[in-house]
């Protein structure tokens, strides 16, 4: 899933708590962990690593947003 956000504006705690919001549609986040800052392997923009409450959250998170 691609969000367009001003990350600039954000505070993290209020960036993690629109990625949870973005994701809790697919089940209950039991963790959230967001780079705001490139960390190699090619990424140029922040992203989030999200881990579900469940294997078949898990999934179903990823069938929505992709890998």
């Amino acid at each position: 899933m691609v969000i367009e956000l001003d990350t600039y504006e954000m505070s993290l705690p209020e960036l993690t708590q629109y990625v949870r919001g973005k994701c809790s549609e697919y089940g209950t986040v039991s963790n959230i962990s967001v780079h705001l800052y490139p960390l190699g392997f090619g990424r140029e923009h922040p992203f989030a690593v999200v881990q579900m409450s469940s294997p078949d959250e898990n999934v179903s998170l990823r069938n929505a947003v992709g890998d």
